[in-house]
């Protein structure tokens, strides 16, 4: 896996560097509309002042990862920036690219220098301190109020200090329905919408404290949060429909049968909980429930395009032979609260282990229904992962025979040969094709400050006290020992970063393919008996090259086999790729690349583990543009080759000469 966040440091820096801009805003527009110019982007010209915020928003609006990363590098190296390029952006709120600009043509001096303060307060804010959170407070105010800006201003906030504010984009406080239970939500939601009419800054600091004390109990920070929204933003909506029979039974609907729900009633008035009608899309799962004379759920539909905006449309996908009765659905522990609670009205959003308890309550009842197949689950198939990883048929088998017979793997080699993405992919290829990988695939990243509680269990602060916390590996153990006959694998990225056997503790003996049983079980600090059973499956991923890393725990060794991955550069599939590309300079560079690992290999300091590694040149399972090949030159493979060869000077100037005459770079 990639590091994540990589961009917390430039866009620390850059929020210091823009402060000295304040009188210099002349130089800031300039600088903006170079890098927006280069990247065929509406400029910056039409202004004639610009406020900090409306600067970052040059690289923070929606679109292509690449071509804002390629904004940002043009702004560093104006600048003069001296942090790395991030490699990512995740977590990160973005704006709509029509509303990218905080400031306007008309705005006026006032205006922007209350921009310019609130930057300030931001990058400065000592909560601690009443006189700097009495000034953020009355920015904000001033801000706030201020026409076409509102809660959009946050997610500003979020960019200079993702340590202190939560942003109230449409992605983080829609992703808050799914994680919290109802009862929270209800009353986040009730602050939230005092937000939005609210111009108080205390207002808003007191529920970002609110937000850090919720988040904490999923071990959460803002930035893990937003993450998560953003990756989930566009997954499919579930919803819960009321069906009179009187006006439609849809129970006596044939299955594949289409239906139209107007968004108005009978009397032409809107239908109770509108928000539902406005926001369900096509493709979201729909379940149908008829609400009299005996109240069943007993259908199960999809909503599907509809071109008249005054409705919706949805298909009939499945009639239930065993209805699910009202009684069932009130004491069930998971679907009781919603149900329970279920207002008069027609359609609802339910949360997704909301539909997915209904699906098993479903199987329950006797019905037929494979469940992941009404999630949409796309079975990863072996031709899936030959055609996406540049390893052959007989080493995918023999990965496969591996992880089975010890039942645990490291893929260990040098940078850039795609450890993490072959892993993620082996233990895809490898799970049934019904399962949910997403339900059945964990996967963390081990760092020194990682430790056992982050793993297994430990206290955490709560209140005046302490209380228990469960970790991520705990957590899936436990859910493998419920569902014995499904496979599980649990993925650990730089694996050796960490202190394992700090980290694992007593999982050190419990992980041993032998020792895979209850009869093995041993007693944790809150005094129950744990063991791990043999439906779990741990890939760890570990990179040869980085010197600063204390070779494995002999124990943990022998208790992992070993799979080494090399640069694929001469291997019959990246061949393959390369013969369709059709730019001499990648074919340049690659020739490059393969003659200086030879040089890496035949190296007394170094040798095989620090090749360079063929993920450096791809993008999209395919050869990288030009522009992704000279930035990985510049800004990953010259700094790794710099690090290698550090009290070699002349030796690496050499090569860095090399490769950018290879790569083209010549003139920049």
């Amino acid at each position: 896996m990639e590091e994540k966040y990589t961009w917390r440091p430039i866009f620390k820096e850059l929020s210091r560097k823009l402060l000295d801009y304040r009188d210099h805003q002349d130089e800031l527009l300039n600088m903006g509309s170079k890098a927006l110019h280069n990247a065929n982007m509406k400029d910056f010209s039409d202004l004639h002042m610009i406020d900090p915020f409306t600067f970052f928003g040059a690289f923070m609006r929606s679109g292509a990862v690449p071509n804002r990363l390629h904004i940002l590098r043009d702004i560093k190296d104006e600048m003069g920036l001296v942090s790395e390029m991030p490699t990512d952006l995740a977590g990160l709120p973005t704006l709509n690219p029509m509303q990218a600009w905080f400031c306007f043509p008309g705005s006026t001096v006032e205006e922007i220098t209350n921009f310019w303060n609130l930057f300030e307060d931001t990058f400065n804010l000592d909560l601690t301190d009443e006189e700097s959170r009495s000034r953020f407070i009355s920015d904000y105010h001033k801000i706030y109020t201020m026409k076409g800006i509102h809660s959009r201003i946050t997610s500003g906030l979020f960019w200079v200090r993702p340590d202190l504010f939560f942003s109230l984009d449409s992605a983080n406080t829609g992703y808050l329905f799914e994680l919290i239970d109802r009862q929270s939500l209800s009353k986040i939601e009730d602050q939230m919408k005092h937000l939005k009419k609210s111009t108080s800054g205390t207002d808003y600091l007191n529920f970002c404290n609110d937000m850090k004390a919720l988040l904490n109990k999923f071990q959460l920070n803002f930035v893990e949060y937003s993450d998560q929204a953003y990756l989930n933003k566009d997954l499919p909506h579930y919803y819960w429909m009321n069906c009179d029979p009187a006006i439609w039974d849809v129970s006596s609907e044939n299955e594949k049968s289409i239906q139209s729900y107007t968004r108005k009633n009978e009397s032409g008035n809107s239908r109770r909980m509108v928000s539902a009608f406005n926001e369900i899309k096509e493709g979201d799962p729909v379940i149908g429930y008829v609400s009299s004379p005996r109240k069943n759920v007993t259908t199960l539909l999809t909503a599907i395009h509809s071109s008249n905006q005054s409705e919706i449309m949805v298909q009939v996908d499945k009639q239930l032979t065993q209805p699910i009765v009202s009684e069932q659905l009130a004491q069930d522990p998971i679907v009781g609260t919603f149900y329970n609670g279920t207002k008069q009205g027609s359609l609802f959003r339910m949360r997704k282990v909301e539909y997915d308890q209904i699906l098993k309550l479903s199987q329950l009842s006797g019905n037929d229904i494979v469940i992941e197949s009404a999630n949409k689950i796309t079975p990863y198939t072996e031709e899936n992962f030959l055609n996406e990883v540049l390893l052959s048929k007989d080493q995918l088998q023999q990965l496969e025979r591996l992880l089975i017979r010890k039942q645990n793997l490291i893929l260990q080699g040098p940078p850039g040969v795609g450890k993490s993405f072959i892993a993620k992919r082996l233990a895809k290829v490898m799970l049934d094709d019904q399962l949910d990988p997403a339900e059945h695939i964990k996967m963390v990243q081990f760092h020194q400050s990682y430790g056992y509680s982050n793993l297994m269990m430990g206290y955490v602060p709560s209140g005046d006290g302490f209380k228990l916390q469960h970790g991520v590996f705990y957590r899936l153990v436990q859910e493998a020992i419920q569902h014995p006959n499904e496979k599980y694998f649990f993925l650990i990225d730089e694996i050796n970063r960490g202190n394992v056997s700090k980290i694992f503790g007593e999982l050190l003996m419990l992980i041993e393919a032998d020792k895979r049983s209850s009869s093995n079980s041993v007693t944790l600090l809150d005094g129950s008996t744990f063991y791990i059973p043999n439906n779990i499956y741990l890939i760890g991923t570990m990179n040869t090259a980085d010197r600063g890393l204390t070779r494995m725990d002999y124990a943990l060794r022998r208790r992992f086999s070993f799979y080494t991955i090399h640069p694929a550069f001469n291997s019959l599939k990246f061949q393959q790729i390369l013969a369709q590309d059709d730019d001499p300079t990648a074919h340049e560079l690659i020739a490059g690349l393969q003659a200086l690992n030879s040089d890496i290999d035949k190296d007394e300091t170094l040798g095989k583990d620090f090749e360079i590694g063929h993920s450096y040149v791809m993008n999209d399972n395919k050869i990288a543009s030009l522009p992704y090949l000279q930035d990985s030159v510049l800004y990953d493979i010259i700094p790794q080759l710099q690090e290698y060869w550090q009290d070699e000077p002349d030796k690496t100037n050499s090569y860095v000469e090399s490769l950018k005459e290879e790569a083209g770079l010549n003139e920049r």
